[in-house]
């Protein structure tokens, strides 16, 4: 009896100590903060019964699988580890979270995965893992078209469109007489603030100070980000001696050509927008959602769809409806998409 009462309390014990064992993080996950940096996160609940985590970031050369046996562990990084340099509790980013940024100096072109394991004394519980791609950088500003046309004998119009903005400070002018930026001048004195919309938007800047001495001017366009960097556009050009360009009487919109289209293929729609309007041409689907837009200022243009939505995935075959509005015109037409 004593020795069924004895076994009895020991396994009372046991399943009292194995209820104390906390389970592995329930996800992991590896978010790129710079090219050579980034932050490992994964799920767990604290734990006093976790003595430390051991973490490893390895690159899609080699992959390893969880749970891990022999030679198949991965490379665990010794050193700057949470529960080693310091309490877990540090770490804690939300309730149930756990936040670190990693030390080490990644290869910009290589995809990594995030493995996590806790760990207590002898005790070990494998984590997961998470798949990041290659550092690519978010465009702050997705420029759609950078113009500059000779409006008068000594003026240029410079007109730009961006489709969304995050994190855009603004935007400067440059302009040189050669299409050399390392001679630009900036033009503008102060930052032309940008919008940060997810929508498209229009700018405008007039260049005044033209030579009709000089032929030919090049300018960019200089986009500002709020961590102070920034990026310039294609050099765009303008020959001062050429003859001015007719901007319509008329906002109008002509037919798509070449319609129906082929899926993979594009069309081109021409529009004409008079003096002092801007104009916008949406495609809509069966259902009557909006697709894609695009905007223009005055002038005449010859619009090109490659049959893809704003996020640029490639929409299905069927019959879609593209609107033309300004001020003074709307008019709608039908459109396909063939196989």
């Amino acid at each position: 009896m004593k020795r069924t009462l004895l076994v009895l309390g020991l396994l009372l014990v046991a399943s009292l100590c194995l209820a104390q064992i906390p389970s592995g993080p329930d996800w992991v996950t590896f978010e790129r903060t710079t090219p050579t940096t980034g932050t490992v996160r994964w799920s767990a609940e604290p734990s006093l019964y976790v003595d430390l985590y051991y973490i490893c970031l390895a690159s899609t050369d080699r992959i390893y699988n969880p749970p891990f046996t022999g030679s198949e562990e991965p490379p665990w990084n010794s050193g700057l580890l949470p529960g080693y340099d310091g309490p877990l509790g540090n770490w804690i980013e939300s309730p149930g979270v756990y936040k670190f940024d990693h030390p080490l100096v990644l290869d910009p072109a290589k995809d990594y995965i995030a493995y996590v394991a806790a760990n207590n004394l002898s005790w070990q519980w494998n984590a997961s893992s998470s798949l990041h791609n290659p550092y690519m950088p978010t465009l702050p500003v997705e420029l759609s078209s950078f113009n500059a046309v000779l409006a008068a004998e000594t003026l240029v119009d410079l007109q730009w469109i961006t489709q969304s903005e995050t994190s855009n400070l603004g935007f400067n002018i440059y302009r040189s007489n050669e299409s050399n930026i390392l001679t630009a001048r900036k033009l503008n004195i102060d930052l032309i603030a940008g919008t940060n919309t997810s929508s498209s938007h229009s700018y405008h800047f007039e260049d005044h100070e033209i030579d009709t001495g000089i032929t030919s001017y090049y300018y960019w366009l200089e986009i500002v980000n709020f961590d102070g960097s920034s990026s310039f556009s294609n050099v765009v050009s303008v020959n001062t001696g050429s003859d001015l360009p007719v901007i319509p009487s008329t906002t109008n919109m002509k037919s798509a050509y070449p319609n129906p289209f082929h899926a993979n293929a594009s069309t081109k729609v021409e529009i004409d927008v008079k003096t002092g309007e801007n104009a916008t041409l949406s495609v809509y689907n069966i259902l009557g959602q909006k697709v894609k837009t695009f905007t223009r200022t005055e002038g005449s243009y010859t619009i090109t769809w490659d049959g893809r939505d704003e996020q640029g995935s490639t929409c299905g075959s069927g019959i879609y409806f593209y609107r033309f509005d300004s001020p003074s015109t709307t008019i709608t037409k039908k459109m396909m998409i063939v196989k």
